[in-house]
C-alpha cells in the first residue's frame, strides 16, 4: 500500500511534475506487485490557478487509467488547525466547509486504503462546520 502526496508548493508555473512523478510512482507499484494506493490531488483549485488545475486534471486522469486500486481523495484548503468531525462523498465535495485539517486528511489517507469501498473513486472530503 502507497499513500501519495505530491505538490509545488508555492510555485505556481506551468509544470507536468506531479503528473510525471504519480506516472512514476504507479510503474514502480507495478514493478513491485503493489496494488493498492491513496494520493491526494484537486481539482477544486481556483480558477486562477490555471496550471496547477491542469496539473492535478492529468494526475487524476493518470490514476483513473491506471489499472490499481486507487482511493483519489480531493480535499478542499488544507488547514492547520485540530482535527474536527469530517465528511466524504463520492466524485463531488461534502459541501459543509472549504477546509479540512491537515490531520484528518492524513489518517483518511491511510483509514481508506483498508475500506474497498473506496477502491476505484474520487472521494470528496471537508470538515463539517
Amino acid at each position: 500500500m502507497v499513500c501519495v502526496v505530491l505538490g509545488t508548493r508555492n510555485d505556481l508555473k506551468p509544470t507536468t511534475a506531479m503528473s510525471d512523478g504519480m506516472s512514476n510512482i504507479i510503474t514502480a507499484m507495478k514493478e513491485a506487485s503493489l496494488q493498492r494506493f491513496s494520493v491526494c490531488l484537486s481539482v477544486l483549485v481556483p480558477a486562477i490557478f490555471v496550471n496547477i488545475n491542469g496539473e492535478h486534471r492529468r494526475m487524476l486522469e493518470t490514476v483513473k487509467g491506471c489499472g490499481l486500486q486507487y482511493r483519489a481523495v480531493l480535499p478542499p484548503h488544507i488547514a492547520d488547525e485540530p482535527q474536527a468531525k469530517f465528511d466524504i462523498a463520492y466524485d463531488q465535495s461534502p459541501g459543509h466547509s472549504r477546509s479540512i485539517s491537515k490531520l484528518d486528511l492524513g489518517q483518511f489517507l491511510v483509514d481508506c486504503l483498508f475500506d474497498e469501498a473506496h477502491a476505484g473513486k474520487v472521494i470528496g472530503i471537508c470538515t463539517i462546520k
